[in-house]
C-alpha cells in the first residue's frame, strides 16, 4: 500500500489517540496508582494492533496473533470512547453558555469526571460485547432477479454471493467451515466469492488451512472469484496462487463464457487508482471486446464505485461488496455518502446492482448496525416478452 496512506492513517491514529488519553489522564485526577495503572493500559491497547501486525510480518506466531486480536478489539473500542469524548465535550460547551449541570455535578467535577469515565468505559464493553455475538452470526438473504435476454440452454441460474470472507490469523477454522457448508447447502450452480477473502496479513499456515476449507466448495459450474483490495495489498501473485490452490478461479479483467448460456466478467480490484503488482485495471470496454453482448452480462467488481462503467458497457447484473455495511456504526452512514450504492439492491437504466455487507469482518470481529451474510440469487434467464 502507499506509504503516504500510512503516514497519514498513523498520524490520524496517534492524534485520536492522544485526545483520549489526555481525557482520561485529567478523569482520573487524584486516583493515585490507579491513574497510572490506566495510562499504561491505554497505551497498550492503543500500540498492540501497530505491534502486532509488525509481529505478523516479521515473526509470525501465538503472541503476534494475541496482540492483533487485541488491537482489532481495542479499535473498535475507541471509535465509541471517541465518540462519547466528543459528546461530553459537546455538552460542557453548551454548558458554558447556557448552565444546565446538576449541582452534584458543579460542586464536584472529579467525582463526577470519574463517574462519567466508569459510565463511558461500561457501556462500551456493553456495545463490543453485543457486537461481537451478532458478528459471529450471518444469515442466508434471498434475491430474485430477472435477465431479459435471449433464451440460452440455462434459463434457472442459482449463484451463491460471498463476499469479504477475511480469512485472517484471528478467524476460527469452524467459522470457515460453517461459511463452507452453508453455501454448499444451498445448492448453487455457481458461487462467485467477490473479493477480500483473505487478508492481507494472514500467515502462511493460515493460508494452508484455509485451502483445504476452500476447496470443500462445490457448485455445478465452479467456485469464481475477484482479487480485493487486501488481496492486493498481501502482495497479487501471492493471493493468486492460494486462491488456485483453494479451487479459486480468479478473473482478472477477463470475461468467460459459462455453459454457452451466460458471461461472468471479473474485474481488477480499482484500489483506489493504485497499479496492482505491474496490473493495472483495464477500461470495461477493453476487457468486453469480443463478447457476445446479446448474452447475459454479469459483473463481478470489488468495489462498488464507477456503477456507470457497468450500465455504459450493457451489464446486465453486477455484484460487488467491500462496503461490509459499514460493519461498525456510524459508518453505515458514513457508507452513504462515499458510494452510489452502498448496500443492497439497486437498478440503474438496465442495469442491475448488488453491493453485499460480505460474511467476515476487517479488523474488529464486531458488527454493529451491520449485518453478515451470505447472497443466494435466483436469475431467470428468459427473452423479453413479446
Amino acid at each position: 500500500m502507499n506509504p503516504l496512506f500510512w503516514l497519514i492513517a498513523l498520524g490520524l491514529y496517534t492524534g485520536l489517540q492522544t485526545y483520549l488519553l489526555r481525557k482520561g489522564w485529567r478523569a482520573l485526577a487524584g486516583c493515585g496508582a490507579w491513574r497510572i495503572f490506566g495510562l499504561g493500559a491505554a497505551i497498550f491497547l492503543a500500540a498492540s494492533l501497530v505491534v502486532g501486525r509488525m509481529l505478523l510480518a516479521w515473526l509470525p506466531g501465538p503472541p503476534a496473533t494475541i496482540l492483533v486480536v487485541i488491537g482489532n478489539i481495542s479499535l473498535a473500542a475507541w471509535v465509541y470512547l471517541i465518540l462519547f469524548a466528543l459528546l461530553i465535550d459537546i455538552f460542557r460547551a453548551i454548558n458554558a453558555l447556557v448552565p444546565f449541570f446538576p449541582r452534584a455535578v458543579r460542586e464536584h467535577p472529579r467525582r463526577a469526571a470519574r463517574a462519567a469515565l466508569a459510565s463511558v468505559l461500561a457501556t462500551t464493553v456493553l456495545i463490543l460485547a453485543a457486537g461481537a455475538v451478532h458478528a459471529a452470526r450471518f444469515r442466508v438473504r434471498d434475491l430474485d432477479i430477472f435477465v431479459p435476454k435471449a433464451a440460452r440452454p440455462v434459463r434457472e441460474l442459482t449463484i451463491v454471493l460471498a463476499s469479504d470472507i477475511h480469512v485472517n490469523p484471528i478467524m476460527r477454522d469452524s467459522h470457515l467451515e460453517k461459511i463452507v457448508e452453508t453455501i454448499n447447502g444451498l445448492a448453487p450452480d455457481l458461487i462467485i466469492l467477490a473479493g477480500d477473502i483473505i487478508n492481507d496479513d494472514i500467515t502462511p499456515r493460515g493460508l494452508e488451512r484455509m485451502a483445504v476449507t476452500l476447496r470443500k466448495l462445490t457448485a455445478k459450474y465452479g467456485v469464481l472469484g475477484v482479487l480485493g483490495n487486501h488481496e492486493i495489498y498481501g502482495g497479487v501473485e501471492r493471493s493468486l496462487d492460494w486462491l488456485a490452490r483453494s479451487g479459486v478461479d480468479v478473473l482478472v479483467d477477463r470475461a468467460i463464457l459459462v455453459a454457452d448460456s451466460f458471461y461472468i466478467v471479473g474485474r481488477m480490484d480499482g484500489g483506489h487508482g493504485l497499479r496492482s503488482g505491474g496490473r493495472p485495471r483495464k477500461p470495461l470496454d477493453e476487457v468486453l471486446a469480443g463478447v457476445d453482448r446479446s448474452y447475459p452480462l454479469i459483473l463481478v467488481d470489488h468495489q462498488p464505485r464507477h456503477l456507470d462503467d457497468a450500465r455504459a458497457n450493457g451489464v446486465d447484473f453486477q455484484m460487488s461488496g467491500h462496503t461490509h455495511g459499514g460493519q461498525i456504526f456510524p459508518f453505515n452512514l458514513i457508507n452513504r455518502l462515499v458510494y452510489e450504492d452502498p448496500l443492497g439492491y439497486y437498478r440503474k437504466g438496465a442495469t442491475q446492482y448488488y453491493v453485499s455487507s460480505g460474511v467476515g469482518n476487517w479488523g474488529p470481529p464486531i458488527r454493529i448496525g451491520s449485518t453478515a451474510e451470505i447472497v443466494r440469487i435466483r436469475i431467470s434467464l428468459r427473452p423479453p416478452p413479446g
